[in-house]
């Protein structure tokens, strides 16, 4: 998927014009119940899109060209608008051409892509982190793109960066203070560009996902998750999936179903702090030894 993108055009106006000259766009579904950011609009055939943050910002999509025009607001900086473009746009799109995409993090184990997913503020940015630090490589923070191969599913290079929470940002520790994603935000970013980190920057072969939950106190552990559980995790973990229309959805489910014929999926459950952290990555390397012994 090769997508062209412009931030700031000077032809705003005749952008907009060209996208909606057969007529003006309509409310698109957006079934987010805290009625959150952002707003779309899209065209009859549901092609050409508009999205609407409360700050301002703006984007144009047309998925038929493959093309997305941004705006920054005014009081904002580009690096704001590339916040959103990289995260819930470019998701929307790639999903909106047929991509599955999870909302998970990937590193690179013993060759393989391992993959982590779970609901917001379970973890995977920070899990992530801290197997660079540990000098794993990391394929992607956030969004992950899978491809079908013969005998399996591959997991796409994403963001060369993982966002993360000051209160998270204690897993870089030695390594400096991270910047932040842009001035007017709290997140900060680790750039895997830089070392002691490594950037996988080529697909890798999906071996496993890890759905991660809560320890609730007890220690880091790994255990198994039989097939109905992991495809309805899966499904709630699907990037903006508030976005999809029925037959998308459908799609969605049998996608799912053919990943789950070639991975295996275990629950991993995580403390929460640092040293349960380390724990976590420890139980997640003893789980892959003992299936690839098996094997």
């Amino acid at each position: 998927m090769s997508i062209s993108v412009e931030l700031d055009p000077e032809d705003w106006e005749a952008v907009e014009d060209e996208l909606w000259s057969d007529g003006p766009p309509s409310p698109y579904r957006h079934a987010r119940p805290d009625g959150a950011d952002p707003l779309v609009d899209a065209s009859e055939d549901a092609s050409r899109f508009r999205y609407r943050y409360s700050d301002g910002t703006e984007f144009l999509i047309d998925l038929s060209s493959e093309r997305i025009w941004g705006r920054t607001a005014s009081g904002l900086t580009r690096d704001d608008t590339i916040v959103y473009l990289l995260g819930p746009v470019l998701g929307f799109v790639a999903r909106s051409l047929g991509t599955l995409c999870l909302h998970a993090s990937a590193v690179v184990l013993d060759d393989e892509a391992v993959l982590f997913t779970g609901p917001a503020g379970a973890g995977k940015s920070t899990l992530a982190a801290s197997f660079a630090t540990a000098g794993v490589p990391v394929l992607t923070d956030d969004i992950a793109a899978l491809t079908s191969i013969e005998g399996g599913h591959e997991v796409e290079p994403g963001n060369s960066f993982i966002r993360l929470w000051p209160t998270s940002a204690g897993v870089t520790a030695g390594v400096g203070e991270l910047p932040r994603l842009a001035p007017d935000w709290d997140k900060r970013f680790v750039d895997l560009t830089r070392p002691p980190y490594v950037f996988a920057d080529e697909p890798g072969r999906l071996g496993a996902i890890y759905l991660l939950a809560d320890s609730s106190g007890a220690p880091a552990s790994v255990g198994p998750v039989n097939e109905s559980e992991a495809l309805l995790s899966l499904v709630g973990n699907t990037y903006a999936n508030y976005m999809l229309t029925p037959e998308q959805r459908a799609e969605e489910l049998r996608a799912i179903g053919r990943v789950l014929e070639h991975v295996d999926v275990r629950v991993l459950s995580i403390p929460d702090d640092l040293d349960g952290l380390a724990r976590a990555m420890d139980a997640v390397w003893g789980d892959r030894r003992r299936r690839a012994g098996a094997a």
